[in-house]
């Protein structure tokens, strides 16, 4: 029979915990280890890719407009401005033509400076003004502003119907994600972190064989230990080997 005070090497003491010893290198779960670490990698790139990313962008866009001006003859004031509206400043470049190559008188207004056209003419002074030509160009490197207008004057008997055409070229900027896909990529970020860290704790901490039976371990249960306990006891009232 075993003594009360002594037990065998290979068994754990009551009280100490599987958990408190350093865990061996042949203990670590490679597999879950691994697939955790990976997982935590790929949550923190998509995170920091949407933290560190700018959160608009900016783009080069081009807006045209085509109108059809026409100009009564013998230098009256009548007829119809070309007449040009975008909802952004930006760089304008003017082309126009008459359809039958007559030369025309033209005024191009911009940025407010035809604050009222009235019978056939603006009260401002042109941004740009074209005398006796069957076409013409005007380019702006200036951010400029519309309503925009082409006053043709005709000096000729009859009308004259002209081509005019507007590009205007401004920085278009857009957010680089909607507030919902900010929120929806941020919030997945954080949960595959979450998941991939937890993932490799165990991987790391979860020792191998920890739900396993006694035998397979070879740490005994508390209920074997403590019947081996009472064996050794001697009963109760007995003062051990002696005379009767």
């Amino acid at each position: 029979m075993e003594s009360p005070t002594t037990r065998p090497k290979d068994r754990c003491p009551l009280g100490q915990s599987v958990f408190g010893e350093r865990v061996p290198v042949a203990d670590v779960r490679t597999g879950l280890l691994v697939v955790g670490t990976a997982i935590a990698v790929v949550g923190a790139a998509l995170f920091l890719t949407v933290v560190l990313a700018p959160p608009t962008t900016t783009q080069t866009a081009t807006n045209v407009q085509s109108q059809t001006p026409w100009a009564t003859g013998s230098g009256s004031a009548g007829g119809q401005p070309a007449y040009f509206t975008f909802p952004v400043p930006g760089a304008l470049k003017l082309i126009w033509a008459s359809y039958n190559g007559s030369s025309l008188d033209a005024a191009f207004y911009a940025s407010g400076t035809c604050a009222l056209y009235q019978n056939g003419s603006c009260n401002g002074p042109p941004t740009y003004a074209w005398t006796d030509q069957n076409s013409g160009v005007y380019v702006s490197n200036a951010t400029e502003s519309c309503p925009c207008y082409l006053v043709l004057t005709n000096q000729h008997p009859t009308t004259i119907t002209a081509l005019a055409v507007l590009f205007e070229t401004y920085q278009a900027v857009t957010p680089a994600l909607s507030t919902f896909s900010y929120a929806a990529v941020l919030s997945g970020a954080t949960l595959l972190l979450g998941i991939g860290g937890l993932a490799a704790f165990f991987g790391l901490f979860l020792r191998r064989g920890v739900y396993r039976s006694a035998g397979a371990t070879g740490i005994p249960e508390i209920d074997e230990i403590e019947d081996e306990e009472e064996d050794s006891d001697p009963p109760v009232g007995s003062n051990g080997p002696g005379p009767p």
